[in-house]
């Protein structure tokens, strides 16, 4: 889930508790390098960070987001 308010969107502190192992800020860093400072990327890092940790934290997400459900579904019975 995302959540915006004034002009500024991310993920709720709530859900970033939940999945406490992830790294938030380390990704966060890395969206807002590639989207303000493309012109000073540095590609292999880009590579580097694509095949080193993406996995992992896709692993860890799909973990999150069942938890996630998970937690939802016992509130909605």
């Amino acid at each position: 889930m995302s959540s915006c308010s004034f002009g500024r969107c991310g993920t709720p502190q709530e859900t970033k508790s939940a999945g406490s192992a992830i790294a938030w800020r380390a990704a966060t860093r890395m969206r807002n390098r590639i989207v303000h400072g493309y012109w000073d990327l540095d590609v292999e890092t880009l590579v580097a960070t694509a095949g080193d940790d993406l996995p992992q934290m896709i692993v860890q997400l799909d973990h999150l987001i069942a938890v996630l459900d998970e937690d939802h579904a016992d509130h909605q019975a």
